[in-house]
């Protein structure tokens, strides 16, 4: 059974209280896609899940981890790590999320 969150999005990486640990779903869409498809986008976008999750340890809320993935993002897309076109379109997406 896969996780959701309040929104019933699918979680791929979550944080417990009191731990410094980010865990990473092996069954979410991003990291199956970085494993099958190799080096490429996916694994910058489970960089930003991991930075996500990684905030929360840090103590910010979800509007505030949502803030920092999306910067590290567009630090990606300024470093042309990732192709702009898909790029922006993830960051578009990423854009339509709503903090609870």
């Amino acid at each position: 059974m896969r996780r959701s969150d309040a929104d019933g999005r699918k979680v791929q990486a979550f944080v417990l209280v009191g731990e410094d640990v980010v865990y990473l779903i092996a069954q979410g869409d991003a990291l199956l896609r970085a494993r099958n498809e190799g080096p490429g986008m996916f694994d910058y976008v489970v960089a930003t899940l991991i930075w996500h999750e990684m905030a929360h340890i840090a103590g910010a809320d979800e509007r505030e981890a949502q803030r920092r993935e999306e910067e590290l993002w567009r630090r990606f897309l300024m470093a042309r790590r990732i192709n702009s076109g898909p790029g922006l379109r993830y960051l578009q997406l990423l854009g339509k999320r709503g903090a609870p």
